[in-house]
């Protein structure tokens, strides 16, 4: 067994050391293309048609295919603008000793001619073609060398492969002429074991003995006999064979001692004492022959059983074998692959490493460029970062300018909107940028002339102008200026003529019948008169933009509509076809008047969902009953839950009047 297993061992390791002796024909050289090597030329290797190699050319040109030996090949070489270019390889001669080729052979590709196309068979390791084929000069002295020394070492290792791999053969040879003796031996026993167990069965009886038996127990006899040349007639008998023929003529001579027995009993019973001395001397013969048989029979059974129990133990040394067998064979498939892969790797990694070299000068090149790009990138820094400050600047001016107009902005507004003596009031104004777009205006027009039932009258007005910060910040002072003299100068009074004489105002200031511009203002506009017989009266004309007041006797939000006509904008527009409509309500103390800008409503949450103008309603409607200072802060908190850190889209405005 152990001699078995050293065996295995040589035989692997002279497959070990066979791969590693497996080495490939290097077809390699460069391709030139107008008189100079091509970069990224396509090289394919096919086998058979199959194609079985892809790369590309390096910068210098150069390629390697790696070819086994008792192969064809077709090797194409393709570049875009050129002809293909295919040589022929033929590798039908037995591995030669060196098996790496110091040629290095030029391709050169043509643009207006055909290719060449040449058939190579290679002879001792050599190419030998129908036709010069052109070589180059390109390794040097030292490569020569180092070549030359590879070659060395290999048929080195080869003849010392070849002396493992002999010594391994003569060990094999050995084992199994050991093993060819013992199965010999094995062999011999059995034939032995056969002999003995066939004298067994020639055991004989008397016929006189048989004659005296009942016809049954004849019957008997005759039986086991026949069973008996049953198992002899199938010539080699099996070890089971010959058990059962042993157990089968004990059972003979055991039915026939018990005759002898019961004869004998009977002869004695009748007194003849001639037929019991009879009797008793063949008994006298049986029992021996019976016993021997019995010893035969336990010793024949206990060899069987050592026997059985070596083949067992061979049974298993011969699993073991096959299962290390196959570990030891596994494992030199594993091995051949990765010095498989080893041997690929490393000559990618020589091709990197050629590449590598070419690409530190390249580098080299490109370090010296960079460093120039640098000094330039310097200066230019200099220059933006001067660039920078005077953008800061102006950047800070900019602000300074805008801060201020905001300033301005809120001047122009009005500063305090309470008229204690009639009603009360908040402000929800929050522009967007630092100007708004948004504006909202208050006159009290006590120098007015106005009809004697009148005790005070008062306009108020809220406006979206086009846009938001800047822009619209001078849109909405040119509307308050233009509101200034329409009604404080010019004692325009009718909510709808206002709007009538600012829509004509902004067209001119905009010159938007010249230039095209359409910019616009939503205005809502109202006249509030108090009389002298305590009632309330307003008039209401909208751009655009509703009003919604609640009514404290009915406990309800209305809402009155204003035009679809805008102030200003598009000039050739149908809507400006329609005059602004203006509507008369009558009021009373307790009722309030809500004005706003689309601000308000349009604000959208982080799901870019709207606030929109229902839920304004019904927050108005339940904040309605309290005070105004209270209803704003409602309203604020109700914008930053529905904003919830978004950021503000527009200008918002929105204003309640309660009157009292």
């Amino acid at each position: 067994m152990r001699n078995l297993i050293f065996f295995f061992i040589f035989n692997c390791a002279a497959l070990v050391l066979a791969a590693q002796n497996a080495e490939s024909y290097s077809f390699h050289g460069i391709v030139n293309a107008d008189s100079s090597p091509k970069e990224n030329c396509t090289v394919k290797v096919f086998e058979n048609d199959r194609l079985i190699s892809y790369s590309k050319t390096l910068s210098n040109g150069y390629f390697n295919a790696s070819l086994n030996y008792r192969k064809k090949y077709r090797i194409e070489f393709s570049f875009p603008g050129y002809e293909n270019h295919t040589v022929s390889i033929g590798t039908d001669i037995s591995q030669p000793k060196s098996k790496l080729s110091s040629d290095i052979y030029t391709v050169n590709l043509s643009k207006t001619t055909e290719a060449e196309h040449y058939f190579i068979i290679s002879n001792n390791g050599k190419l030998s073609e129908s036709k010069p084929f052109s070589h180059s000069s390109g390794i040097t002295p030292k490569e020569e060398q180092i070549l030359a020394d590879a070659n060395e070492k290999k048929l080195r290792a080869e003849l010392k492969a070849d002396s493992i791999v002999n010594a391994a053969m003569r060990k094999r040879d050995e084992l199994l002429a050991e093993i060819e003796k013992e199965n010999q031996r094995t062999d011999s026993l059995a034939v032995r074991s056969g002999n003995s167990k066939i004298l067994l069965t020639n055991d004989s009886v008397s016929s006189e003995l048989i004659d005296n038996l009942s016809e049954s127990e004849k019957k008997a006899i005759s039986s086991k006999d026949s069973k008996i040349e049953n198992i002899l007639s199938k010539g080699t008998l099996s070890n089971e064979d010959s058990i059962q023929i042993i157990r089968t003529i004990i059972e003979k001579k055991e039915l026939l001692l018990k005759n002898l027995n019961d004869r004998r009993a009977k002869a004695e019973a009748n007194g003849d004492s001639l037929l019991v001395n009879e009797l008793s001397a063949e008994i006298s013969k049986l029992e021996p022959q019976l016993e021997i048989v019995r010893q035969q029979a336990k010793r024949y059974e206990k060899e069987i059983a050592m026997k059985d129990k070596e083949i067992a133990v061979q049974r298993r040394q011969l699993i073991l074998v096959a299962g290390v067998l196959l570990m030891v064979f596994a494992f030199i498939i594993i091995l051949a692959y990765f010095m498989r892969q080893r041997k690929k790797t490393n000559k990618k990694l020589n091709e990197q490493n050629l590449l590598l070299e070419q690409q530190k000068f390249e580098i080299h090149k490109q370090a010296e460029k960079l460093i120039e790009a640098n000094a330039i990138v310097s200066e230019n820094n200099v220059v933006l970062h001067k660039k920078n400050e005077l953008i800061e600047h102006q950047n800070l001016q900019i602000n300074k300018s805008i801060n201020y107009a905001g300033t301005i902005q809120q001047a122009v507004l009005p500063a305090d909107v309470l008229h204690k003596k009639h009603f009360d009031s908040f402000v929800f104004f929050s522009p967007k940028d630092i100007v708004s777009g948004d504006f909202y205006w208050f006159s009290e027009l006590h120098d007015i002339p106005r009809p004697a039932e009148v005790d005070d009258m008062f306009m108020f007005a809220v406006a979206d102008c086009t846009g938001h910060g800047v822009p619209g910040a001078f849109m909405s002072l040119i509307s308050i200026q233009l509101l200034n003299q329409i009604v404080n100068e010019q004692h325009t009074l009718s909510p709808k003529d206002i709007l009538e004489h600012l829509d004509a105002g902004i067209m001119k200031a905009l010159k938007q019948t010249e230039t095209g511009n359409t910019d616009g203002i939503d205005m809502g506009l109202i006249k509030i008169e108090h009389r002298t017989d305590k009632t309330i009266r307003l008039s209401f004309s909208g751009a655009k933009r509703p009003l919604v007041y609640f009514d404290h006797n009915s406990k309800e939000i209305k809402t009155v509509e204003g035009s679809r006509r805008p102030i200003g904008g598009n000039p050739k527009s149908k809507a400006k076809e329609k005059p602004f409509k203006e509507v008369e309500i009558l009021l009373s103390i307790g009722d309030i008047v809500y004005m706003d800008s689309d601000g308000f409503t349009d604000q959208n949450d982080p799901k870019r969902q709207k606030l929109g103008r229902q839920t304004l309603n019904d927050t108005l409607l339940n904040i309605a009953e309290l005070s105004m200072n209270e209803q704003y802060n409602k309203l604020k908190s109700l914008m930053q839950n529905h904003q919830n850190g978004e950021e503000q889209r527009d200008d918002i405005t929105l204003i309640g009047i309660k009157f009292s």
